[in-house]
């Protein structure tokens, strides 16, 4: 079952953070079609299933990124002068890599890694795409930073599932070290933001799940 993220405590001996989850029901997430993929997620990584092609795609749609994170590989790229080019995935190949998969039976797809998918201008056309072609579960993964007021009413439009926020430390100082370019307060207050325009709409989707590494 679905879980929310409702309070975050801090474990003042270890310095960890430990997650509540409250359990609640989302109509999308209870549906016959939805419980069957993550059943076959979890069959699927214990060998009990062997799909013709993995049920989630991790699509990397642009390798252009805002911030240079001392721990992410592709900014030791970046900086090495690793990258001939920077650019977006076209919407031409995005729907091909969509009508493939749909077809080999793909359920879910991940905006993530090489990049951060908010720079992508077509983000919101290609999740309103996979939900028109039945994918279940899109995700997007990002740092947080490009979500304004109005891209945030945007990202609420196109119909996502899942965000996953990267915010690698609650601590000012730790955080913008870590998320070189990022503001602490600017981004938190974006965040902040997101949730208050979502229930606003009365939405329960996109969860959104703030997440960090354990440096």
């Amino acid at each position: 079952m679905p879980k929310d993220i409702s309070k975050i405590t801090l474990n003042k001996q270890q310095d960890h953070y430990r997650v509540s989850d409250v359990k609640t029901k989302i109509p999308h997430f209870e549906t016959e079609a939805y419980l069957n993929y993550r059943k076959m997620w979890y069959e699927s990584a214990k060998g009990d299933v062997l799909p013709d092609l993995p049920i989630n795609l991790d699509l990397h749609i642009t390798n252009k990124c805002n911030l240079l994170c001392p721990f992410c590989p592709r900014t030791w790229q970046d900086l090495s002068g690793g990258f001939d080019t920077y650019g977006f995935m076209s919407m031409e190949l995005y729907k091909k890599i969509v009508d493939q998969g749909i077809g080999a039976g793909v359920k879910a797809l991940h905006f993530t890694a090489n990049g951060e998918p908010l720079l992508h201008k077509g983000l919101e056309e290609m999740v309103r795409y996979a939900n028109k072609k039945g994918i279940l579960e899109v995700i997007v993964h990002t740092n947080a930073t490009p979500i304004t007021e109005k891209r945030a009413l945007s990202l609420l439009d196109a119909g996502i599932h899942r965000l996953a926020i990267s915010f690698d430390s609650p601590r000012k100082e730790t955080y913008e070290k870590l998320r070189v370019g990022a503001n602490f307060e600017d981004t938190l207050e974006k965040i902040k933001n997101f949730m208050r325009l979502r229930n606003e709409q009365g939405k329960k989707l996109p969860t959104v799940r703030v997440q960090m590494v354990d440096q």
